[in-house]
């Protein structure tokens, strides 16, 4: 089974938003705090250009934020297999930078 169908199935589960997420967002006037939790209650595969995405309601709103820029708790369930999932991404947007720089 693949991880988005498993984050399905773990559904609504809790999140806490990265450094860089939690200033972008707060460059844009959220009132995201470090160390908040936040739950994930919908989820989405966007394919390769945008990875697993998530859907958190944050007053009144839909926040959409791709889970490399999320954090999970150690105890949940899926911890390693989304760490091991933020790793690959990170690595593969890093390539894809090099490639769309090098011109």
């Amino acid at each position: 089974m693949e991880l988005i169908d498993k984050l399905k199935q773990s559904l609504p589960f809790e999140v806490y938003f990265r450094r860089h997420a939690l200033k972008e967002l707060q460059k844009e006037g959220k009132n995201i705090r470090k160390g908040q939790k936040y739950k994930v209650e919908d989820i989405y595969d966007s394919g390769p250009f945008g990875g697993i995405i998530c859907v958190i309601p944050f007053e009144g709103e839909a926040l959409v934020v791709s889970l490399t820029h999320l954090a999970v708790e150690e105890s949940h369930s899926l911890s390693a297999e989304i760490k091991n999932y933020q790793q690959e991404r990170i690595k593969a947007l890093k390539e894809e930078s090099k490639f769309f720089t090098a011109g």
